[in-house]
């Protein structure tokens, strides 16, 4: 692996790993949360159980595109000049990082601040499975 693109994927594991803690950040210090009285869109309810299905699609999804990576895809990938693990780490990292920002935009929209909090406690336990699991690849970079 070159420097530069060393360089690059620890800066983006970087940005993903304090993602949920600056969404919770900011959902805490927005305005809007302390304003009860909001309307809320009509949409907002099916929206919110739209999120949580893809909180647990984006939290096992992972699982399978590892296996994918590591099986029929490993010659591929090699071919090119990417090693697997460094994919599967990519790939666990960034869907573990999507439910907080999407309840973040609900939240922007008149969602409970609530959703933003558990989505990220679940995207940090999922960002240290998955850096645990490839802690080799993330040993490698550092």
């Amino acid at each position: 692996m070159t420097f530069y693109r060393r360089v690059r994927m620890i800066v983006r594991i970087i940005i993903f790993l304090s993602s949920p803690f600056f969404f919770s950040w900011f959902t805490h210090s927005f305005p809007a949360s302390s304003e009860p009285s909001r309307p809320f869109p009509d949409w907002l309810p099916m929206a919110r159980g739209a999120m949580w299905f893809m909180v647990l699609l984006f939290t096992l999804a992972p699982f399978y595109f590892e296996r994918l990576y590591m099986g029929v895809a490993e010659p591929y990938l090699r071919a090119r000049g990417r090693d697997p693990e460094d994919v599967g780490l990519w790939q666990g990292i960034v869907m573990g990082g999507m439910g907080p920002m999407i309840a973040f935009i609900l939240f922007v929209f008149g969602s409970e601040p609530g959703d933003v909090y558990a989505t990220s406690a679940i995207a940090v336990v999922n960002f240290g499975f998955w850096t645990y699991r490839y802690r080799n690849v993330f040993q490698s970079l550092v």
